[in-house]
């Protein structure tokens, strides 16, 4: 993607996102090739982010039904052994840190849930 400026029907610019390239031609010749600069690279950067937190989002909510049944499961134990309670707490620590993360907005990681 990106985006061209045409100057009588031949590309003048050129803004190459998948390289993060600028060109830009004279008279059809190439004068300058450059890598973005930061002004260039912060939108796509952004973008970037904003779709691996939207991931990241994605992934701590596909979790949600089986943390439900598994919760669900240990409240029918009468009454859990000392191995089921102390696997719940690690359980419900993971979830709490998920839950947190997405009222939170923190969502650069999931690591934890």
């Amino acid at each position: 993607m990106g985006a061209r400026v045409f100057d009588g029907g031949a590309v003048a610019q050129e803004w190459d996102d998948d390289t993060r390239t600028y060109r830009r031609w004279d008279d059809g010749v190439l004068v300058e090739e450059r890598e973005y600069d930061e002004d260039e690279a912060a939108p796509l950067a952004e973008a970037e982010a904003c779709e691996a937190r939207e991931e990241a989002r994605e992934s701590l909510l596909d979790k949600v039904d089986a943390a439900i049944e598994a919760d669900l499961a240990y409240l029918d134990l009468n009454p859990p052994t000392t191995a089921q309670a102390v696997a719940q707490v690690a359980r419900l620590t993971r979830q709490t840190v998920a839950l947190l993360r997405l009222v939170g907005a923190r969502l650069d990681d999931t690591t934890g849930t």
